[in-house]
């Protein structure tokens, strides 16, 4: 069956059709509280089929709160309630009739455009449709949102409006009669943000959906196209935020004057809302909209039950799902160069060793150990990448879930399927390349045999890593859990220690233990058949009986059938619970001085009134009078600021034409001419695709040059043109010595508050002359302009930790910046997700800067109201990477009727030059700016006049030094202690270190509890320094991936050097290492009952920390190496397998091949080992010295050991440095 096609593109759902009846959402007194602060109190709405619903309100009013409220999605406490239709409904029932688009893009980025979309339609379009339908309507939905020319592009390198539209496309495709978009036009230019909303309109008329959208500063045209506007506004106190209008748009302007607020003529009665209410606050509309609110609708019936009319459960059927699902993770898995190709690669590198270790050698213990080692590679191998993707994907998985794609079983049978397909491919490899070279029996049996196992084996593997990364909360902490894991396993597999060695303590983790059954199914079935001394080995050394091997397949497919059973109900569990919330954390002690604290925050209005006078009479009054400054510093603890030199530089470019490497044939800038006056505060405006962030990073020196070859086949320059700064040659670069960089993405850490994150770059941006309580007060001058002060001590969260909002977290990142004493702030996009009123204040800032503190600020916005239009000192409009307009934006109405595109009544002036763009096309209007920038005609008579001539910047920048506010010991100082804090407080980090480790050590403990001197006790040293250096750096190999973005945007932005980043990331990795190996040692040295001398146990530590420490170290590399969490985890798990193989013990060294002598030599555990083993048995007598012996160790060999091991330490330091300039230089 086909689709039902609409009058403008759209596909009904009327009643008895092939979708869901409409829907009526009515919502009656509902509350919302969370960590005891009260979000929304007495909100009273409704929401009806075939209207369009715009929710709109001032930052902090709760429209994001109520959307995650109405669709069951909120972790807090609701009062009141939401009936669909009359049905109180439950979550599960919810969201079968919901399609949810969140604020923040949640897409698989592996996959292009198209691909995504094409795959979403296969599971949102009703199952009926024919395939061709399907994949028109997505091919409808990319034409109708502008995205048909990205559609091969992959979803990672499209723009972040190109992201957005995508990320509504969608949930376009979807036929749920409750639709919910969360800030969907944000960061779209007003063009694509009408036909964004047009195509909501066409969801609300023609399919008779009921659709909510939130929407910030939207123009009076595009406000108009919404049926109803829901306003809501935040209650000072804890009365949480109310509902304060609700009606057609066009009678906001009536309602707010009769209220007391008329409109303005010429004013957007939208922009104009949120003056009123962020003026005037919402208790008082509140209660003017009880006043005023008319009960016209019935008395609601209320059924308890949830019993509703709803679609069949899922738009296609379980096998349908199922057959998508997998399709598209086997997609990803295949296409991602991180997923299938770097893991196969790793797994064919780390069969070459093994067949090199064990090719030729005899079938005697060591054999039998290093067979114990490639078991054990596989189960790293198995679970790392697992344990890494499911939590990276669960934010995506989450979001169809809770819409209704699939259901939980369908999606872990897709991957468990998966799993089994990996298995067969690994068991097929190994049986037929690893098995006949390491010298097992060729014969059939036996290689039937080995491939039965070894597909069973890794399907265990792989649904283990499966369910460990769907219960664990981050990657970081699935990478943490595998030492855990490993390590009680490792000692009780009936290998070393061999199984009648084994403690009663530990003996039944032997039981549920996957390498127990795959050792002794790999051993047999390799063994037996080699000789006399092969069975010695099995019989009389590892005390395996032979006879019941074939036992090992029934256990092992027991493990097959809990692990399956497990990692269902995991998933169903997780996918079924609601979000966390990040909460409020205390201020830190550090937020306060130590010797004098502030002085107490004046608790009224007056007070706080007060205090500015003094501070603004402090200003006045002491310019002249040192001697009164102090006084008043003293007493009143108010540092008056200096008034700011004139630093402010004009940038001008000079015919720039700038091609991309990507993209050659493709001119992103052509012939751009265009001054900046100093001082001033500019705005670049124009359509997607217009060339705006590549002038901002142009102009930031963070485009790539060299030569490209152009469409006409000749080799030509990516860049050409100039660039001058103070009317000199700018040296691109050198950027981050003259001014900063906002990026469009809000790059922050996400465990630490807003006052933390402000606070720790004061102290690493403000003046090295600046006191700390100068510091503090910036920060709040900064939390206060920015309107963030409420949320100072609540932390930035993810989209799986509920922190502070999108807008929030924009203005947060604005703020950052806003710390940095230089001349010129580039912002992209500031206002993206602000309210009009916060977007005014934040322009309004910025305008304070330019005048007060003589910046020179160039921003690009989208969408932006004219009033903030208006603030700006220049308006430089492109197009298609040519210029348009530059001049004073109050001229830009003139310049549109002199064109013959006047500005029609009561529309935005900014939104409608976007309109004409699209509709007229670009070569009327583009100017000519062949001579200089100051020949355009609308810009000459209007800009306006900055005395330039005065404004001086010395030294010049290309010739100045590279400089930073504070020292580069200063630097290093505050890094550490930003880092270690993070590493403490964040959940994912302190506790998925010590946790783990210690309960590794104590299973370690045990496992050689009163052991005696053997040769089998030196296990007991080396299992604690893997563990130990496992657990440190896996943990850390993801650290460094996960944060390159944010120390890209910091260096890039002269924050601070590499060095220091470098050293301080380093001295708390090794600082993390000495610590854990204190409570590491105390738990499992006593128990296993080594020397006591208090200098064997320093030396055990020694060599386990060391050990640790070079770990971390390459650990860092290897993190710097690799763009992403999944490769450098992937990368790293073959390094720390070699921990295991290459101490000199499972394999000892005289049975290891000349040819895996650089392997051997180049680990650090061979020489740490030999220091820790040698201090715990040199001392137990000739017993001891026995052990020491036979592993080739001797106490002797120490100082040597600690010589290799202090240059490995200083080597992976420098090469670590020297990435880490290399890539970081670069930024990437």
């Amino acid at each position: 069956m086909s689709a039902v096609v609409g009058p403008r593109g759209g596909c009904r759902y009327d009643e008895g059709g092939p979708g869901v009846k409409p829907r009526t959402l009515v919502v009656r007194e509902v509350g919302y509280e969370i960590g005891g602060r009260r979000i929304l109190a007495d909100v009273n709405c409704e929401f009806r089929p075939r209207e369009l619903t715009a929710v709109m309100g001032p930052s902090g009013a709760g429209k994001t709160t109520l959307l995650n409220t109405l669709a069951g999605r909120a972790p807090g406490t609701m009062s009141g309630r939401v009936t669909v239709d009359g049905h109180l409904l439950s979550a599960a029932k919810m969201r079968l009739l919901l399609s949810y688009m969140p604020q923040d893009d949640v897409l698989y980025l592996q996959l292009s455009v198209r691909q995504m979309l094409y795959y979403s339609a296969m599971m949102r379009c009703p199952q009926d449709w024919e395939y061709a339908a399907k994949i028109g309507r997505a091919d409808h939905i990319m034409r109708t949102l502008g995205m048909s020319h990205v559609a091969d592009n992959l979803v990672s390198d499209v723009s972040g409006g190109q992201r957005k539209r995508a990320s509504a496309a969608v949930e376009f495709l979807s036929g749920r009669p409750l639709l919910f978009m969360d800030e969907p036009t944000s960061g779209l230019d007003a063009a694509t943000a009408k036909a964004l909303v047009d195509s909501l309109s066409v969801a609300a008329h023609d399919e008779a959906r009921t659709v909510i959208s939130t929407i910030h500063q939207p123009s009076w045209a595009l406000l108009a196209k919404f049926d109803v506007v829901v306003l809501l506004a935040p209650r000072k106190g804890d009365l949480g935020g109310t509902v304060v209008f609700e009606g057609p748009p066009h009678k906001i302007p009536a309602y707010f004057k009769e209220g007391g607020a008329e409109v303005p003529l010429g004013t957007n009665p939208a922009d104009h809302v949120m003056y009123a209410l962020a003026d005037q606050g919402g208790a008082k509309w509140g209660q003017f909209w009880q006043q005023k609110r008319q009960q016209k609708q019935p008395k609601e019936v209320v059924d308890d039950d949830d019993d509703v009319e709803s679609p069949a459960e899922y738009p296609i059927s379980y096998w349908e799902q199922y057959r998508v699902l997998l399709a598209r993770t086997v997609h990803i898995w295949f296409a991602d160069p991180q997923q299938g190709p770097l893991i196969y690669k790793l797994l064919i590198a780390i069969n070459v060793i093994i067949v090199g270790l064990l090719i030729n050698m005899p079938f005697n213990l060591s054999k039998a150990n290093a067979t114990l080692y490639y078991i054990v590679s596989q189960f790293t191998m198995g679970l790392t990448p697992l344990v890494i993707i499911m939590p990276e994907e669960r934010a995506v998985v989450l979001r169809e879930y809770r819409n209704g794609v699939f259901s939980a079983p369908l999606y872990w049978l897709a991957r468990f399927s998966l799993a089994i397909l990996n298995a067969v491919l690994v068991a097929t490899f190994t049986t037929f390349f690893t098995y006949p070279l390491i010298g097992m029996p060729i014969v059939a049996s036996k290689m039937a045999r080995w491939w039965c196992f070894e597909a069973l084996y890794m399907s265990c593997l792989m649904m283990l890593g499966l369910t460990v990364g769907i219960l664990t909360s981050s990657a970081i902490a699935g990478m943490k859990a595998i030492p855990a894991l490993l390590l009680p396993w490792l000692v009780t597999a009936g290998v070393f220690p061999p199984l009648h060695m084994i403690r009663p303590s530990v003996f039944w983790l032997r039981y549920p233990n996957l390498l127990t059954w795959s050792v002794k199914l790999a051993l047999t079935i390799g063994f037996t058949g080699n000789g006399d001394k092969a069975l010695h080995t099995l019989r009389d050394v590892l005390k395996f009986h032979i006879g019941d091997a074939d036992s090992c397949f029934w256990a092992l497919g027991i493990c097959f059938g809990v692990l399956f059973a497990t990692g269902l109900l995991a998933t169903y569990r997780v996918l079924n619970r609601p979000d966390a919330s990040a909460g409020q954390r205390p201020k830190p002690a550090t937020a306060l001085p130590p010797s004098r604290p502030l002085p107490p925050p004046p608790n009224d209005e007056k007070k706080k009134m007060m205090m500015k006078g003094i501070a603004a009479a402090a200003t006045t009054t002491t310019e002249k009078n040192p001697l009164l400054q102090s006084v008043i510093q003293k007493y009143y603890d108010l540092e008056v600021p200096e008034k700011p030199a004139d630093r402010s530089v004009p940038i001008e470019l000079r015919s720039v034409t700038y091609r991309h490497r990507s993209t050659p044939e493709k001119i992103t800038l052509d012939n751009i001419s265009a001054r900046f006056g100093a001082g001033s505060v500019s705005i670049l405006m124009g359509p997607s695709g217009a060339g705006k962030t590549t002038m901002l990073n142009l102009l930031a020196g963070r485009l790539e040059g060299g030569q490209v070859v152009a469409a006409s086949g000749l080799m030509v320059p990516c860049l050409t043109g100039s660039v001058l700064v103070d009317d000199r040659p700018a040296v691109l670069e050198a950027f981050k010595k003259l001014g900063t960089l906002t990026p469009q993405d809000d790059i922050l850490n996400d465990v630490l508050t807003v006052r933390q994150t402000l606070l720790y770059t004061a102290e690493l941006r403000s003046p090295r002359e600046w006191t700390y309580n100068r510091k503090l007060g910036r920060v709040a001058d900064i939390l206060d302009n920015l309107g963030l002060s409420e949320k100072a001590d609540t932390v930035v969260g993810t989209p799986l930790k509920i922190g502070i909002s999108g807008g929030q977290k924009k203005r947060l990142s604005i703020g950052m910046d806003l710390l940095a004493e230089l001349p010129v702030m580039l912002v992209d996009e500031p206002t993206t997700g602000l309210d009009a009123a916060a977007a005014l204040e934040v322009v309004d800032c910025l305008v304070t800067l330019a005048s007060d503190q003589h910046r020179t600020i160039i921003c690009t916005v989208h969408q932006p109201p004219w009033s903030t239009v208006l603030k700006f000192d220049q308006l430089v409009l492109l197009a298609q990477g040519r210029l348009v307009f530059d001049g004073n934006p109050s001229v830009l109405p003139g310049f549109l009727s002199n064109g013959g595109a006047p500005v029609p009544p009561n529309e935005n002036p900014a939104d409608h030059v976007m309109d004409v763009l699209l509709t007229e096309g670009i070569s009327k209007w583009a100017l000519d700016t062949s001579s200089s920038s100051s020949s355009s005609s609308s810009s000459s008579s209007s800009r306006k006049k900055i005395d330039d001539s005065t404004t001086t910047f010395d030294p010049p920048p290309e010739y100045e030094e590279a400089t930073y506010a504070i020292s580069e010991l200063a630097q290093y100082c505050v890094l550490v202690r930003r880092f270690a804090y993070i590493f403490l407080v964040d959940e994912d980090q302190f506790p998925e270190v010590l946790i783990p480790g210690c309960v590794s050590v104590l299973v370690n403990g045990l496992s050689f509890q009163n052991f005696g001197v053997n040769d089998y006790i030196a296990g007991a040293v080396l299992y604690n320094m893997i563990a130990h250096g496992m657990i440190v750096s896996n943990g850390i190999v993801l650290n460094v991936p996960s944060e390159r973005a944010l120390i890209i945007r910091e260096y890039s932005n002269g924050t601070y050097s590499i060095k220091s980043y470098w050293t301080a990331r380093c001295t708390v990795s090794a600082l993390t290492a000495v610590f854990l190996g204190v409570p590491m040692l105390a738990i499992w040295y006593p128990i296993v009952g080594l020397s006591g001398k208090i200098t064997s146990v320093f030396l055990v530590w020694l060599g386990s920390t060391l050990n640790a420490v070079i770990f971390t170290l390459i650990a860092s590399v290897v993190g710097l190496v690799q763009k992403t969490p999944l490769a450098s985890g992937q990368v790293f798990t073959p390094v720390g397998d070699a921990m295991t193989i290459f101490a000199g013990l499972l394999i000892i060294k005289r049975f290891i091949k000349p040819y895996a002598y650089p392997l051997y030599y180049g680990m650090p555990i061979s020489y740490a080992f030999e220091v820790a083993c040698t201090g715990a048995l040199e001392h137990k007598g000739d017993d001891g010295h026995d052990v020491l012996a036979y592993y080739d160790l001797h106490p002797e060999n120490r100082p040597l050991d600690y010589v290799i091991l202090t240059i490995m330490i200083l080597f992976w330091f420098t090469l670590g440095y020297a990435v880490s300039l290399n890539k970081l230089s670069a930024g990437n």
